[in-house]
């Protein structure tokens, strides 16, 4: 038996894609939830937003009202980028929004932890300078003497 867009049936007399698209239409606040954490999980960013605060929030924001594709459309957004997605940090701005505050924000403060190891694998331990060797920690760090070679 066939699915009517000609794949094989998987549930209910439909394949996958087509019973996940006639759920997520009949169920538009729930899959939006799933949505937000699965999301959350792919980035991973910690989500902590439960079913009862996700009712909460689509009813005091009437997010569900708005959402949609394009850039007048709402999103789910977190109010600062630092901390995951928790009922206190998500806010619902439109997507043009979003956007526009993913590129003014500042980026640049948020630099990774050094690394633990001291030296990098792509360095060798020693480098050969005329009739002298130096170890790379000293290259590294610029207590090496300079020659011109």
């Amino acid at each position: 038996m066939n699915c009517p867009c000609g794949k094989p049936t998987h549930s209910k007399g439909m394949c996958r894609t087509c019973y996940n698209r006639k759920w997520n239409m009949e169920n538009r606040r729930k899959a939006a939830w799933y949505h937000l954490r699965a999301n959350a999980k792919a980035r991973e960013i910690e989500c902590t937003v439960t079913w009862d605060q996700w009712n909460v929030f689509c009813d005091e924001t009437g997010y569900m009202d708005e959402c949609g594709r394009g850039n007048d459309f709402a999103t789910a957004d977190r109010r600062s980028n630092n901390n995951g997605y928790h009922f206190w940090n998500i806010q619902k701005p439109t997507l043009r929004k979003n956007i526009h505050k993913y590129y003014s924000e500042d980026r640049y403060d948020k630099s990774p932890p050094p690394p633990e190891e001291t030296y990098c694998e792509a360095i060798p331990q020693t480098q050969i300078v005329p009739e002298k060797i130096i170890a790379a920690q000293d290259v590294i760090t610029g207590i090496a003497p300079h020659f011109n070679l």
